[in-house]
């Protein structure tokens, strides 16, 4: 299936997500912001006909019914979806009032369908820092809305808050609510984009952001952004250090871990830097099993 696949399809593919073309989208899109000259560049993005556009009603009515939902519900989700009207000009002349027979159209303000949406679009924020830093002021207004929800205030009158948002957002085991923390949710999902960076070297995202930005430097020291670099790079710049402290080295047969170059000791810088006379290592470029057995113990008379 690789072969069949292009590196910037998702699909088909499980280790492959759709934020990783909403990471490349917007890269390339900062790439030509920032390019000079006389040769301009654009973008176009295709709306492409999806399967949903061609549903039949009956067909969704059929299938609702076969996997066991009662009536009542079925009647609900068919008036969501068929209630639209339309009237078009034919010669000159308005026709009747008539339903479509097939498709789930999105966007479409006409259709209950997008109304019955809004009760997912507290996901919509989640699905947007998973590439994307979320500005703080927005995540304020955010937890402002559910704040007033939790408490009941009304547009006039804020009632009294009896615990404190940071309580409220903490997990039900340290005694808070439960609810979650925006500012941790964005972090968390931005340093998983990091440690992809680090771990998965097969995907196209990832080879497009270190030829970009790292141009075969070291992934494992600290990553400064420069001022024109884009809004996602800066982002995972800012954590850069934190997702170097949660990593590990696992050190297998230790042939391409460098013994005095690499920081493959947690916590502690690379044992060059430890080094009384560096200019006595003969080799410093030396790997780890140049020191140690085939089982794994050291080799001390070749380190002193």
């Amino acid at each position: 299936m690789p072969h069949l696949v292009a590196p910037n399809q998702v699909s088909f593919m499980p280790s492959r997500k759709i934020q990783d073309n909403i990471i490349l989208t917007q890269v390339l899109l900062h790439s030509m912001r920032q390019m000079k000259g006389k040769k301009q560049f654009m973008a176009i993005k295709v709306d492409l006909e999806k399967a949903y556009d061609r549903l039949n009603w009956e067909f969704i009515k059929e299938t609702l019914l076969l996997v066991g939902f009662d009536d009542a519900f079925v009647s609900l989700i068919m008036s969501c979806v068929s209630s639209s009207m339309f009237q078009v000009l034919w010669n000159g002349d308005v026709t009747s009032q008539f339903t479509r027979s097939s498709g789930i159209q999105q966007g479409d303000p006409s259709s209950l369908q997008n109304h019955l949406g809004a009760i997912s679009d507290p996901a919509v924020p989640l699905y947007s820092m998973q590439s994307t830093t979320i500005p703080f002021r927005i995540i304020d207004k955010v937890e402002k809305v559910c704040r007033s929800f939790l408490w009941g205030d009304e547009d006039e009158k804020r009632k009294l808050h009896m615990i404190g948002w940071e309580e409220i957002t903490r997990s039900k085991n340290e005694g808070g609510l439960g609810l979650k923390n925006l500012r941790t949710i964005n972090l968390a999902f931005l340093t998983k984009v990091g440690c992809g960076m680090l771990t998965d070297n097969q995907s196209l995202w990832a080879q497009v952001m270190k030829a970009k930005y790292i141009k075969g430097g070291d992934l494992f020291q600290s990553q400064v952004a420069k001022p024109l670099d884009s809004p996602f790079w800066k982002a995972i710049c800012k954590i850069w250090t934190d997702i170097l402290f949660g990593m590990r080295w696992i050190m297998g047969d230790g042939k391409t871990v460098s013994l005095w170059v690499d920081d493959w000791v947690p916590h502690s810088r690379p044992l060059l830097s430890y080094a009384t006379d560096p200019e006595s290592i003969v080799d410093i470029r030396a790997k780890v099993q140049n020191y140690t057995t085939a089982s794994g113990d050291w080799i001390l008379t070749s380190l002193n």
